[in-house]
């Protein structure tokens, strides 16, 4: 990503995913992925549109949160609005936009994992680890979540 699009980023990982719709299939075009961080002792569950992001227990994903897709590292809208311009979602395969919405457990550096929870319309996400991880995500922003296979 360029320098100013770093500004952007609030968290940035790689993930195995590691169980595909844990208790069973409750929709038929949505798949809930229970996934562990290869960087940073992180554990992930996240709601997909399986139709659009097949997934499969061993892959690896890179997921990247940002609070604006613009390539010169400028806020954008706060509701997704297409343009014929590069943003950052072209270099991803699945790209969504929604609400952080809450922080689970205290943000007290005592070492206890703190969970992260926003929703992409619907599509639920909670990520669960260290409190510093969190730093960055203001509670009630918007954010764009971006998913791409790695290799």
């Amino acid at each position: 990503m360029a320098n100013a699009a770093r500004d952007n980023v609030l968290y940035d990982d790689i993930f195995t995913i590691e169980e595909v719709d844990p208790g069973g299939k409750n929709f038929e075009s949505i798949s809930r992925i229970v996934c562990r961080s290869l960087g940073f002792n992180a554990t992930l569950l996240l709601d997909v549109y399986s139709w659009v992001f097949s997934v499969e227990v061993g892959i690896n994903i890179r997921m990247v949160i940002v609070n604006s897709l613009n390539l010169d590292g400028s806020l954008g809208e706060e509701s997704y609005v297409p343009t014929k311009e590069r943003t950052l979602a072209d270099d991803f395969d699945y790209v969504m936009h929604g609400r952080f919405y809450q922080m689970g457990n205290s943000i007290e550096d005592d070492g206890r994992p703190v969970s992260m929870h926003a929703s992409f319309g619907g599509l639920l996400m909670s990520l669960t680890g260290d409190p510093k991880l969190f730093e960055l995500f203001v509670p009630k922003s918007f954010v764009y979540l971006m998913l791409k296979r790695t290799y």
